[in-house]
């Protein structure tokens, strides 16, 4: 069974393939027992199992019903407990999170600055439009002092991310990246404006 950071874990052909950009991720998470973390997009689950191995309380969304099944599958082979639910971002998630991980899908560009829909999965839906959902909607569910990481990667919109997350009430800045021979890969943090909704806390796990 393969590893990633300790973790083991199996997938469908559907569920990313957990790779340096989920290191990147887990390596960067500022994690303490008893905080809270939605794991977006969780895939297989690695991300989520991660985290409450070192004792995060931990929520998992995809939507996908196999990934929904891996998280759960994998979060027992690696002996923990994870709350996992089928949704769309966060359309079924209520509260905030002391963290929030999305391991996002990249999204590249072609010649002509256009989304380069062959990177589409079968669901066929935009992934430029999915990481801008994602960003329109953090700052609703991170607490005051809570932390967002989004993967992303210098092929795909980078600054017209930035200027959503901007508009959304969030801070941005990239705290690891990882240049290949054709890109660089990037995990960007972001943190509630003065402000921004996530100010009060209220129950992360409903």
């Amino acid at each position: 069974m393969p590893e990633i950071c300790g973790i083991k874990y199996k997938r469908t052909s559907y569920c990313f393939r957990p790779d340096f950009s989920s290191e990147l991720l887990m390596e960067s998470l500022e994690l303490r027992p008893g905080a809270t973390l939605l794991d977006m997009g969780s895939g297989t689950g690695v991300i989520g199992i991660y985290a409450a191995k070192r004792g995060a309380r931990v929520l998992a969304v995809d939507i996908s019903s196999e990934a929904v099944d891996q998280t759960r599958l994998n979060s027992g082979k690696n002996s923990v407990e994870l709350r996992v639910r089928k949704g769309d971002l966060f359309s079924d998630v209520k509260g905030r999170f002391d963290m929030v991980a999305f391991n996002a899908p990249f999204t590249r560009l072609t010649v002509r600055n256009l989304e380069d829909r062959r990177m589409h999965d079968r669901t066929g839906a935009s992934r430029i439009g999915i990481v801008s959902r994602f960003l329109s909607r953090l700052s609703k569910h991170l607490n005051g002092s809570g932390v967002g990481y989004l993967v992303l990667s210098s092929r795909g919109p980078v600054t017209i991310f930035e200027r959503i997350a901007s508009r959304s009430h969030l801070k941005w800045s990239i705290c690891r990246e990882y240049d290949r021979s054709d890109e660089t890969v990037y995990v960007v943090r972001l943190t509630p404006r003065s402000g921004a909704a996530g100010a009060r806390r209220t129950p992360p796990l409903p």
